[in-house]
């Protein structure tokens, strides 16, 4: 006989930042649509204070224009630290970043060790796909 934890599907925590309140409402729609618990905020600094005070997060997307604390710092702070070290980190990036070829080689010089960067407006099947492949290690 399976117990009632066996029985119930796991709930993954997805962080998202972005400046964009209408980018939050669309990928919290998608996210919560597939059963993760989805938080927004719009600075990375608060990001990074919420997952040194013990947030929970399995998996962290982030638009590449951010204010106050830009991407690259973000990702170099999680990436840093052994306690976050592994949380998969995803990119969302502007289509008009890849209009300038100048502004895409920097872009892309910058985001180096980002794992996974998608553009908007990014499919909802993929997003979803690319999210539980990385919560569980497929790549």
């Amino acid at each position: 006989m399976m117990d009632q934890s066996q029985n119930q599907k796991i709930k993954y925590h997805v962080l998202f930042i972005s400046g964009s309140v209408c980018w939050q409402g669309i990928l919290k729609d998608t996210f919560e649509k597939a059963g993760y618990i989805f938080h927004s905020t719009i600075y990375a600094l608060d990001a990074w204070e919420n997952l040194q005070n013990g947030f929970e997060c399995d998996v962290i997307w982030c638009c590449t224009e951010l204010p106050k604390m830009d991407i690259i710092e973000l990702f170099n702070l999680v990436k840093n630290d052994d306690r976050f070290k592994d949380i998969p980190f995803f990119a969302l990036a502007n289509r008009s970043h890849f209009a300038n070829i100048i502004n895409y080689n920097l872009l892309v010089r910058k985001m180096v060790g980002i794992e996974y960067f998608f553009t908007k407006p990014p499919l909802e099947d993929s997003v979803i796909e690319a999210t539980g492949e990385a919560i569980l290690g497929f790549r």
